[in-house]
């Protein structure tokens, strides 16, 4: 994984960026992100969502719009290209659980890990570029997943488009059906997630109102039975075996 070092040094050690980037992302970052993660994402970054912050009673945030961002398209030195997000985490959703017993804790690096666990499972879900610690707050980054959202924006857009209801209530229930065929292949490896047309992104082909495949995002308060997955994995080399409880037991 990569690390960069050096940079400007700021006024508070607390305020100096600790960057964790798959190698393969390192030659995509901008200089500028990688000087000042925080002020780069605030500043260029895109908001997924409209509206404002809401809090619980206790005054812990329940939804935060701003917290998912689009961020301009990267390229390296070879003219490749990637589209990266950005996603705050909020501690109070990122409560995992440790054991098939449910023991929970907060861990900052829960999407990340479940993402970068599915990519080395061959599961479907974002790729992951890696996650940014910065004064006391995480970032996790990702490639972005194309498709379409099951919101009412993208349902609006499709219905412009031409799709009817029907076409709609069609495509939703080929969404439920692809869930709960990955239910059943995350549960093998005991990974647990809610399903909810929400957190799916889907490559949708229009012209045949036929879904051809559907890809979880947003892994907040998924699950993680290390026992499960541990027995499901007794198979792979020696190898795999040691790159997924690395993962597993990664700290920031």
């Amino acid at each position: 994984m990569f690390s960069p070092e050096g940079g400007p040094s700021p006024e508070s050690q607390e305020l100096q960026p600790n960057l964790h980037i798959e190698d393969h992302y390192a030659d995509f970052l901008p200089e500028e992100f990688t000087r000042d993660p925080k002020k780069y994402i605030e500043e260029h970054g895109v908001n997924f969502k409209s509206g404002d912050i809401q809090y619980h009673d206790d005054g812990s945030i329940r939804e935060d719009p701003t917290a998912s961002k689009f961020l301009p398209e990267w390229q390296n030195a070879q003219g490749e290209t990637i589209q990266a997000v950005s996603k705050k985490v909020n501690m109070e959703k990122v409560r995992t659980g440790t054991t098939s017993a449910g023991e929970k804790f907060a861990d900052p690096l829960l999407e990340y890990k479940m993402m970068a666990l599915c990519r080395v499972l061959d599961l479907p879900a974002a790729k992951p570029i890696g996650f940014v610690n910065q004064g006391g707050n995480m970032f996790t980054l990702m490639e972005q997943v194309q498709g379409y959202t099951w919101t009412r924006r993208d349902k609006d857009v499709l219905g412009q488009e031409g799709l009817t209801a029907e076409d709609q209530e069609s495509i939703r229930e080929q969404i439920e059906d692809l869930m709960s065929e990955l239910k059943t292949q995350f549960d093998e490896f005991g990974i647990y997630r809610t399903w909810k047309h929400k957190d799916m992104v889907v490559e949708l082909d229009t012209d045949n109102k036929k879904v051809n495949n559907i890809t979880p995002v947003d892994w907040e308060k998924s699950h993680l039975d290390v026992d499960k997955l541990t027995q499901r994995i007794a198979s792979f080399s020696p190898e795999q075996q040691q790159e997924i409880l690395d993962l597993v037991s990664l700290k920031t």
